[in-house]
């Protein structure tokens, strides 16, 4: 990101990064309990961020780990210790602020029925799989998804899953957990836009995005 600063904590339409993702959940017609993970390193320099620009979204604030598996398992275990009822849990990545509010109501509309409900969209591009640059097929695109967040689960069988599966190099998401577990996983539309905000140049469509359409 050719900056010093963690990615989520970067400054685009007036205020970081992770502020606009929080804020769209606060635009559900039901406001969920939002748990934060952070690296414990970060947390200070979150808590400097919230009093500089007047952030009072109400949230948790729980430790990561060193991997995706970890931090997730770290924040639910925190829902674990802190919930009695069954619940929903919605993952999503801190990094991903122009989720749509429409895909949010409707993974959890779509979880609560079925029991998961993970955003995705189709190719737009063609594919080949590839070996080496001169060795290579086409396959149909129709057959795959590009897979995104929010990944949203009844609680119990999601906090089971992370409790049967041990971190391991296979494990790309929590979908990838669930699934181990032997749970089949319903895919939803998510909207293109949702894009996980990892360059520069993301930077900037991100930006232009906000400013025109928030």
């Amino acid at each position: 990101m050719q900056s010093d600063t963690p990615k989520q904590f970067l400054e685009i339409a007036g205020k970081p990064i992770l502020f606009h993702t929080i804020e769209k959940f606060f635009k559900l017609s039901l406001i969920p309990k939002i748990v934060l993970v952070l690296p414990e390193q970060s947390v200070d320099f979150w808590k400097n961020l919230c009093q500089k620009y007047f952030f009072t979204f109400a949230h948790e604030i729980v430790l990561g780990g060193k991997t995706r598996y970890q931090s997730v398992k770290n924040a639910l275990s925190f829902i674990a210790e802190n919930q009695t009822e069954e619940v929903l849990v919605a993952i999503h990545d801190g990094v991903r602020p122009l989720v749509d509010v429409e895909v949010l109501e409707r993974s959890y509309q779509i979880a609560a029925q079925e029991g998961s409900a993970v955003a995705s969209v189709p190719l737009k591009d063609s594919i080949r799989e590839a070996k080496s640059l001169l060795e290579s097929k086409n396959v149909p695109r129709s057959n795959f998804r590009l897979i995104q967040t929010p990944q949203t689960f009844i609680f119990s069988e999601i906090w089971q899953a992370f409790n049967q599966i041990a971190d391991n190099e296979n494990i790309t998401d929590d979908a990838s957990v669930m699934e181990m577990s032997g749970k089949q996983i319903r895919l939803i539309d998510g909207n293109y836009e949702n894009i996980k905000i990892t360059t520069p140049e993301d930077l900037i469509f991100a930006e232009a995005y906000l400013r025109k359409f928030s």
